[in-house]
């Protein structure tokens, strides 16, 4: 069982009543007449709610993003889940709305019957995080490459709890590789997304990385739910990029497909 996602969304449910028009399957938190998300009630936590984006990498304001930010809203603060979702990008908050959507259809509100009727809607929210944005490939057919000698090499971009790496072979040849550390409570979860080799392609500005199939693999802490690998489909991917010579040397890669707040990556060799 992945228990403690269905916990988080448990205590979401709580916290939130679904701009769906539900009021998030059976949870005891207000919807305060706006179609927003209400208060998030009981969750314990008397910290700092953050922000669910930000975090560096394509990932940030995700559906866990979101999920993770408003579990963390102090009791009193009943603007916090608001913010929480605001901060996510479009696709993270479809996600979150969509699986709160099925638990209030199923009337879901503890894990086995989050897993037996939602387990798809919950995958989907987690496999998420480390999604790199484009396009998909699904036939994974990988043209040639071809990149100039300077962009050769291992780039990563770092944030708060996630890396993104891409590596570039002298022969056009690319890696790409997401990693995200998160957690709810003392249960941590780290989720990899890797894909095969594909090629990258250097023209003017322009950077377009094609990838073939990969995989998602989320693993929780022990006692902390059940681990599981899910294959994901090739993707391409089309940055403008500009490399910095000046202060720490490093290439901006700006996501010419996204449409939130965090377009923009700074990566370092």
């Amino acid at each position: 069982m992945r228990s403690i996602g269905v916990m988080v969304l448990g205590l979401v449910v709580v916290a939130c009543s679904s701009q769906a028009g539900n009021n998030g399957g059976g949870g005891s938190g207000a919807n305060g007449g706006t179609g927003g998300f209400g208060n998030a009630g009981g969750s314990g936590n008397s910290g700092g709610a953050g922000n669910a984006g930000g975090a560096g990498g394509a990932s940030a304001g995700t559906c866990m993003d979101i999920m993770a930010c408003i579990v963390k809203c102090p009791d009193a603060d009943a603007t916090c889940p608001d913010t929480c979702y605001a901060a996510g990008n479009p696709t993270g908050q479809s996600q979150l709305l969509a699986l709160l959507d099925c638990m209030s259809k199923n009337q879901c509100n503890d894990a086995p019957c989050t897993e037996t009727q939602c387990s798809n809607e919950l995958s989907t929210c987690l496999d998420s995080s480390t999604d790199p944005g484009g396009t998909t490939n699904p036939g994974g057919n990988v043209p040639p490459g071809s990149i100039p000698p300077e962009l050769v090499g291992d780039w990563s971009s770092a944030g708060a709890d996630e890396v993104s790496e891409l590596i570039f072979g002298a022969d056009g040849s690319a890696q790409h590789i997401n990693y995200k550390n998160s957690g709810i409570g003392s249960c941590g979860v780290s989720i990899v997304a890797s894909w095969k080799v594909g090629s990258v392609v250097a023209s003017g500005d322009q950077l377009t990385i094609t990838l073939g199939p990969g995989s998602t693999s989320v693993v929780w802490d022990a006692g902390c739910g059940e681990s599981y690998v899910n294959p994901t489909e090739g993707r391409v991917l089309t940055y403008k990029y500009a490399l910095q010579t000046t202060g720490t040397p490093g290439m901006w890669l700006t996501d010419l497909s996204c449409t939130g707040q965090y377009c923009e990556e700074f990566y370092k060799k």
